[in-house]
């Protein structure tokens, strides 16, 4: 069987880069194919939990859902899966208690495969060369001479589609994906990609509204430069400058200000989404610019600033923007009441620390063997945390272990003058060492629940309590 920390961690490296995804960029790490499998039924888990959801909504609701797991009975489509999921389901089929299952397919394959050649060969190549960087051009013209050989085939309006995606996306040729559109759409109208299609060639008839150009500029700029980078804000904002009249200057702001503030350049950001304030009030790219400066003033503890941004994004049509600013200002409201716990907390040990100094002032020297016992440790825990995850922990194991030293040094000196001059009975010394726990374990919570707010390491914690340590 495979590790169950080691597949917790390809999942989430495979999770980083959508490029592995695609097959544009090589997945570092070894794959062996049981861990494929468990990898791909994962996810098949996963998706089954979602589609049970759905009919027990459905269900509710007085809805039946006519398809189900395996059925065939009113399309036939052809589906892209990778190399895992095939694993994963061969690796099903050859179980003994499958074996009925298993003639059944072998069976139907045989018909399936004489009636379809080499198109899913040829469509796999095609899809797969799309991908690629220097491969899109090609893939293009390939999918597009294949609805041209088999209009009446089932894959001829997902060729067409997944040509005027190359078009628009990777090869900035809008007026093909514009024509390879319309042609599925003429073509196809019963096709399940109609909605896709009609949604696609909307934006691009609305990007084209000011000229080819112009659009076949911003798409390659969104293409070639990075998120946040020097180079994306430039050629945005000479693109803004130049062509002040270009159809999609809403969403040209949007991405501006977004590159401004991945760049730490609030300043310039607060600015160019305020002229997307003022420009295009009722645009969609206003509310996403309104979600995003109120995300980024709520990082910073702003909640005053963000809550204006959020009650516009409130007013704003559509349950979607609703919800964002009721989560947004149940955040604020959450950072406030932890800005206050916080506050009660330093005051606390601001008080505990000044008095056990005023009160042993006279025994800190030399440091109690608490100190020698405690310091070496957390020296200890400091080294380590540099050696996990490159350093991510060691702000807070320093708070934490210096915090520590300095509670220690302070207890024991106190306990120590206490000793000296220890007056009263067995009743009093009983009251004095509850209160000296009691004050001491308040001070361990106030200094721990400082160390994670300071962090930022709230949303970590409560993540970790419920799902469990990840790898």
């Amino acid at each position: 069987m495979p590790d169950e920390a080691r597949l917790s961690r390809l999942v989430s490296e495979l999770g980083a880069d959508p490029r592995y995804a695609t097959g544009s960029r090589r997945f570092p790490l070894h794959i062996g194919r049981d861990e494929a499998i468990a990898i791909a039924a994962a996810f098949a888990e996963e998706f089954d939990a979602g589609t049970q959801e759905r009919a027990l909504l459905a269900a509710r609701q007085g809805l039946h859902i006519y398809c189900k797991a395996g059925c065939a009975s009113c399309c036939e489509i052809m589906v892209m899966i990778y190399r895992p999921e095939a694993l994963a389901i061969a690796d099903w089929l050859n179980r003994p208690e499958n074996a009925e299952a298993k003639a059944h397919f072998l069976a139907t394959y045989e018909l399936w495969r004489a009636a379809v050649g080499d198109t899913p060969e040829r469509l796999s190549r095609l899809f797969t060369a799309g991908k690629q960087p220097d491969g899109a051009s090609a893939a293009a013209a390939a999918l597009e001479q294949l609805a041209r050989e088999l209009p009446a085939d089932e894959i001829a309006p997902e060729a067409l589609f997944e040509a005027a995606q190359l078009n628009d996306e990777q090869l900035g040729r809008p007026d093909q994906a514009e024509r390879l559109y319309e042609a599925l759409l003429r073509g196809y109208p019963s096709s399940r990609l109609v909605r896709r299609a009609e949604s696609r060639l909307g934006q691009l008839r609305e990007g084209l509204r000011t000229g080819t150009d112009a659009l076949i500029r911003f798409q390659r700029i969104i293409r070639a430069t990075p998120e946040g980078s020097a180079e994306r804000i430039a050629q945005l904002s000479a693109l803004l400058r130049e062509r002040p009249e270009f159809a999609l200057a809403d969403q040209t702001l949007y991405l501006l200000g977004s590159a401004q503030l991945r760049a730490g350049q609030d300043e310039a950001a607060a600015g160019s989404f305020a002229t997307l304030f003022s420009r295009f009030p009722a645009s969609e790219w206003a509310a996403y610019g309104h979600k995003a400066q109120a995300d980024a003033l709520i990082a910073k503890g702003r909640c005053e600033p963000a809550r204006r941004h959020l009650r516009a994004l409130g007013e704003r049509r559509g349950t979607v923007w609703v919800r964002a600013a009721e989560e947004g200002l149940q955040q604020c409201s959450l950072l406030e009441r932890r800005r206050v716990w916080s506050r009660l907390a330093l005051a606390y040990l601001a008080v505990v620390g000044g008095g056990l100094l005023l009160r042993a002032r006279r025994t800190l020297w030399p440091p109690p063997l608490e100190v020698y016992y405690y310091a070496p440790v957390a020296g200890f825990l400091v080294l380590v945390s540099l050696g996990i995850k490159g350093g991510l922990y060691l702000g807070p194991v320093l708070l934490l272990a210096g915090s520590g030293v300095a509670l220690s040094w302070l207890g024991a000196a106190a306990a120590r003058r206490a000793v000296r001059h220890k007056r009263g009975g067995a009743a009093r010394a009983a009251l004095q060492l509850i209160a000296g726990l009691l004050w001491r374990a308040l001070a361990v919570a106030a200094i721990c629940y400082l160390v994670v707010d300071s962090q930022g390491l709230f949303e970590l914690l409560i993540e970790t309590v419920r799902n469990g340590a990840d790898e």
